[in-house]
């Protein structure tokens, strides 16, 4: 598997896992491999973003747009069903692209550093 291939599987994985189980990579062969129970040896625990540090994300990607929508998005997130409301708005306002952009550059960032600690 070429290493482009692997670092998107392990930013999909951080980003879109399942918080009930746990991912792992395997050093070795370079494989994902979900649910799994005891990660040894070759196997790695793929680490997930909490949403702390999405909510965290969200606010970062707000307050670099113009001040209107920017306060429009922090006030959603202040309120009921944060991230529901504010992927709804980001929708309305047309920035949904802009939005998946910044949330996979920082992934990639925090990935690829995760992944070379790890080889």
């Amino acid at each position: 598997m070429s290493n482009l291939k692997v670092i998107d599987e392990i930013i999909n994985t951080f980003l879109y896992g399942n918080d009930e189980l746990s991912y792992a990579f395997n050093r070795q062969t370079k494989e994902i491999i979900s649910d799994v129970d005891d990660v040894t040896g070759d196997l790695v625990k793929i680490p997930q973003i909490s949403s702390t540090e999405c909510y965290d994300l969200m606010v970062t990607f707000s307050k670099g747009l113009d001040d209107d929508i920017a306060a429009l998005l922090v006030e959603v997130l202040n309120g009921e069903r944060p991230f529901g409301a504010f992927k709804d708005k980001v929708s309305e306002h047309g920035i949904e692209n802009k939005w998946y952009e910044f949330e996979n550059n920082y992934a990639k960032i925090k990935m690829t550093e995760w992944l070379e600690k790890q080889m």
